[in-house]
């Protein structure tokens, strides 16, 4: 498994920084039949969009630093608490 986090402009290092969590981004699961492939393509694009950029790792050896996809989860729940916001506005 990679020790770099990799997020664009993320410097989480796995061998420097032992508290910090890392996380794998799935990998396609081949081996278990079409429902599970189609399943893990789907858990996996949902990652890659997540993070804003296209891991080429094959067999999902990318990770992500746990403080990273803290980040990432504020932000999201910021956007979506915007957009709820304006629709309130432009519907009242």
């Amino acid at each position: 498994m990679p020790n770099i986090c990799c997020i664009v402009r993320c410097s989480n290092n796995r061998d420097k920084e032992k508290s910090s969590g890392y996380f794998r981004v799935p990998s396609v699961i081949t081996n278990q039949g079409r429902a599970t492939e189609e399943l893990a393509k789907k858990k996996r694009a949902v990652w890659v969009k997540a993070i804003n950029k296209v891991v080429v790792a094959p067999k999902a050896e990318a990770v992500v630093a746990v403080a990273v996809l803290v980040i990432v989860i504020i932000v999201v729940v910021v956007l979506l608490v915007v957009v709820v916001v304006v629709i309130v506005v432009v519907v009242y």
